[in-house]
């Protein structure tokens, strides 16, 4: 995804002086209020970057936090093999009030650019040159994460992935608008648990990767993150990209908007839907016992388009997300995708299942949302539950809602 950020700001200042004053023919008295002044806070969006490719760092897509121009690229390679990978971390404040911040992503064109001979061997459909801008194949063969970073450009095992997969998952076409995601909005923090703007002057960094092949999540030990010329968190392999995806061109662009938020507590950026995971009491209080996760999906879809992180679940141990409707045993639910942590009860999966169905469906008594869990997959059978270990289970902080936009 080959592109830029551009963001402009503008401050606005404003004054006006009044004068009060009384007079009278006898007594008097005369008050003065003067230099009132009504004066426009301001809202500055700037970003920063500090990108690596290939463990090396790159000084012509790395930049200090500033107002972006159109020659600010995060993405400008010409010559990428399979096995490249890039990691960027993003940084970004607001001057100087609190913010809902918004980003998007857009793909502008997928061009095959030319027919190389091997490159006809694995796509015979090649046919260049022509005036198709969206005939390529490599937006089928980058894959990408995003994580809530610490800023020392790695994944660490306590930072929250917040999206992966590849731009193919994006809109597409010459009339697409992209894809809008909440950084931080009314209903969603990527820096927290409770949806909270993003204060003025303070500084957050996201974290960026991609590779030309298959990215692994390997996530490195909290707090002992290097940097990407040590181990990323990551890994890149791309021994399983054929040659259809030679010569193509990929480009996009990638914004952010800030927005008030004084007097605008209902903002939502819209299109993803961003939940915390946690281990409850029979109280239903969250237990601060290190067993968490995070879940995004698209809100509205014709499927349920996810990514999940969890940790300190049981060690090579077997769960699914699900979706319970209540009443007791949830007859009726889903089994959202089952995956298998690993040796540090840790998993990183993700999954676009075709419901056909909106959450929550119309017999569920809980009816003004949904709840989502991860629970054993031994103890789901059948669209229901069939056990109950609720200690060793992930239940939700809040009720969600997703729209099937097929149904």
């Amino acid at each position: 995804m080959n592109k830029r950020i551009v963001f402009s700001a503008l401050s606005i200042f404003a004054s006006a002086a009044f004068v009060v004053g009384a007079t009278f023919a006898f007594f008097s008295d005369s008050e003065t209020s003067s230099g009132n002044v009504f004066a426009a806070g301001e809202i500055d969006l700037q970003v920063g970057n500090d990108a690596w490719y290939n463990g090396e760092p790159q000084s012509g897509s790395s930049w200090p936090l500033k107002d972006l121009n159109s020659d600010d690229l995060f993405f400008n390679y010409s010559d990428l093999k399979p096995g490249d990978w890039e990691e960027d971390t993003i940084s970004l404040k607001v001057n100087d009030n609190p913010s809902w911040v918004c980003a998007n992503l857009k793909v502008t064109q997928d061009d095959d650019v030319d027919c190389t001979e091997p490159e006809l061997e694995d796509d015979g459909t090649c046919s260049e040159a022509d005036s198709d801008l969206w005939d390529g194949d490599l937006r089928n063969e980058l894959s990408f994460i995003f994580w809530a970073d610490n800023g020392n450009n790695v994944l660490e095992n306590n930072e929250r992935v917040v999206m992966s997969g590849t731009p193919a998952d994006l809109p597409s076409g010459a009339n697409n608008v992209g894809q809008t995601f909440p950084i931080v909005d009314s209903r969603n923090n990527l820096f927290g648990v409770t949806p909270s703007p993003l204060p003025g002057e303070q500084t957050v960094h996201i974290g960026k990767a991609f590779c030309f092949g298959t990215l692994t999540q390997n996530a490195v030990t909290t707090d002992e993150g290097d940097s990407p010329a040590t181990d990323p968190g990551f890994t890149c392999d791309g021994s399983l990209v054929t040659d259809a995806a030679q010569t193509d061109k990929l480009m996009g662009d990638m914004s952010f908007m800030a927005v008030q938020a004084r007097n605008n507590d209902n903002f939502v950026c819209g299109e993803r839907t961003f939940l915390e995971l946690e281990n409850k009491d029979t109280a239903w209080n969250i237990v601060n016992d290190g067993r968490y996760g995070s879940l995004s999906f698209v809100t509205a879809k014709a499927t349920f388009d996810y990514d999940l992180m969890v940790r300190g679940m049981n060690a090579n141990t077997g769960y699914s997300l699900i979706y319970y409707p209540d009443p007791w045993p949830g007859a009726g639910g889903f089994n959202l995708g089952s995956f298998t942590t690993d040796n540090d009860g840790s998993a990183n999966t993700s999954g676009d299942v075709d419901l056909n169905a909106d959450l929550p469906i119309a017999t569920d008594a809980n009816g003004e949302g949904a709840k989502l869990w991860v629970v054993l997959s031994s103890d789901w059978s059948g669209g229901q539950m069939t056990g109950w270990n609720p200690s060793e289970y992930l239940f939700e902080e809040n009720l969600v809602a997703y729209d099937d936009t097929d149904v």
